[in-house]
């Protein structure tokens, strides 16, 4: 009897294999693709955050800098700061959070990411340091310059990482434990 079931058997065991293999497959794809998604979602985060400061760069001076900044850091999700600073790592104009300036934005003379928009790269994302007590963020920055190219500063954005992180969605993809009727 034991032979006569052992074909039986062995089909079970390759069926089983076979559908492992399946869900593995499914899984890594399902992976690749939030990955993916996540990915997306952050880039595009990241350039539409480039596209408001240069928006902002020539109106980043004057008298009303500071309550505009701050009315917009107040009215856009995902943004702890955002300022102006000068050639000299100053900062001129901030959203009006004391708090961010301890996110490593300024004074930013000598700071990694204000040294490379001096030497010209064009945008620059970089940690905010970690021993500034502030929680995880990313500090977003873009070179500002005169008429004639020469370096006039930076404008940054102060992104908090949690706002980066990808969202899960409102229903578990399996079900939960039901009971049957």
């Amino acid at each position: 009897m034991a032979a006569a079931l052992l074909p039986i058997f062995i089909l079970s065991l390759i069926q089983t294999q076979a559908d492992f293999r399946q869900q593995a497959e499914a899984r890594r794809v399902n992976l690749q693709l939030a990955a993916e998604r996540s990915s997306a979602s952050t880039k595009a985060r990241l350039d539409s955050t480039q596209v408001l400061l240069r928006a902002l760069s020539p109106a980043a001076l004057g008298p009303y800098c500071t309550p505009r900044l701050s009315a917009l850091v107040d009215d856009l999700e995902g943004y702890e700061g955002l300022y102006r600073v000068s050639p000299t790592g100053q900062a001129v104009c901030a959203s009006g959070r004391d708090e961010g300036f301890r996110s490593g934005v300024a004074p930013a003379g000598q700071s990694g990411w204000f040294e490379r928009l001096r030497a010209g790269e064009d945008m620059v994302v970089m940690r905010a340091p970690v021993d500034s007590d502030y929680p995880p963020a990313l500090i977003v920055a873009i070179r500002a310059e005169r008429p004639m190219g020469r370096f006039d500063g930076a404008m940054a954005a102060v992104i908090p990482l949690t706002t980066l992180q990808p969202t899960t969605p409102a229903t578990p993809p399996c079900p939960r434990d039901r009971k049957r009727p």
